[in-house]
């Protein structure tokens, strides 16, 4: 008697165990009735039967073989979900923006097929666009953004993060103070988590900028009740399913999205990890908040609407 077997998703009647279903020929009879098969992983794509026949049987190098294509398939899927958009927002970074680009297309773009980097533009008056444009031209995978007005790193970020098409989203600035070779750590825990968040242990930046990261702990904790260590940290990798339904509840006016990102993934219960960036000082361009009394605004800003979502996040939580 022959043997004929199908692996797939079809139905279970169209798997035959006999000499086939050809013109003048009798219907075989269904695999599963056989005795000398049992059914495994049917609705997975995988084997769909294990051959208990004698060693060296013509079913057992069918059942290996189907193993071996089921695994391909399951790498295949994987290679296909595995694919990155590099998310940065840029503003008058004329003097980086080129190596920052390149830094992270060699180390990361070049590395994922498929992978793209989206640079936002935020309107730069420098030469920074021209810049952009001639390495969309050179480099397969860049993309850049430009706004209809200047709208802010929180808002240029936002637009940046909607724009990207893959998967994964990854957030970074174009500042070059964080290195591409640390993104390896966040990519190899994207199978466990929905969020992995970057945590610089020293930043690199002026008695300002450090206070204000300190004072964003006590206020995320006394407003939300959530200890975030480092929650405006720009090194974060993001499932875009995930990010989508945290966004949803941000609005698109927010000055500080990434920091609100931190704190609704973890009070709606995704799964979020951390992993510890190196923190380098900034190496040129134009840094865009400067003075006390403009991060004295800001920081009020930042206050009003971290309250305002959460009121209404609680009066949301409340009416579901």
């Amino acid at each position: 008697m022959g043997l004929r077997f199908r692996v797939g998703r079809g139905a279970p009647d169209e798997t035959v165990f006999g000499g086939g279903v050809g013109p003048g020929q009798t219907p075989g009879v269904a695999l599963d009735s056989h005795p000398g098969f049992r059914r495994r992983n049917w609705h997975t794509g995988a084997c769909a039967f294990k051959c208990c026949g004698r060693p060296g049987s013509r079913g057992q190098l069918a059942a290996r073989r189907c193993r071996k294509l089921s695994e391909v398939a399951r790498c295949e899927s994987e290679a296909l979900h595995s694919v990155v958009s590099i998310v940065m927002p840029a503003y008058n970074e004329a003097d980086i923006i080129e190596a920052c680009v390149r830094e992270w297309y060699d180390e990361v773009a070049s590395r994922i097929p498929g992978s793209e980097i989206v640079v936002v533009d935020d309107c730069s008056t420098d030469n920074t666009g021209a810049i952009l444009c001639a390495l969309e031209k050179e480099l397969p995978g860049v993309r850049r953004l430009l706004l209809r007005c200047n709208s802010g790193h929180g808002r240029a970020l936002r637009e940046g993060l909607e724009y990207a098409t893959q998967p994964y989203a990854f957030q970074t600035d174009s500042d070059r103070q964080h290195l591409p070779s640390d993104f390896w750590k966040f990519w190899g825990a994207r199978n466990d988590y929905d969020f992995v968040f970057g945590i610089r242990p020293r930043r690199a930046d002026g008695a300002v900028r450090i206070a204000i990261t300190n004072a964003m702990r006590f206020l995320n904790l006394a407003i939300w009740g959530i200890w975030v260590q480092d929650a405006n940290c720009p090194f974060k990798l993001m499932r875009r399913d995930a990010l989508a339904k945290v966004l949803a509840r941000i609005p698109r006016d927010c000055f500080i999205p990434m920091v609100l990102v931190s704190v609704l993934a973890r009070r709606m219960k995704f799964r979020v990890s951390t992993e510890t960036v190196k923190h380098l000082p900034r190496k040129g361009g134009t840094q865009s908040l400067k003075g006390l009394m403009k991060w004295t605004r800001v920081s009020f800003t930042c206050a009003r609407q971290l309250l305002a979502i959460r009121l209404s996040y609680a009066i949301s939580r409340k009416d579901c």
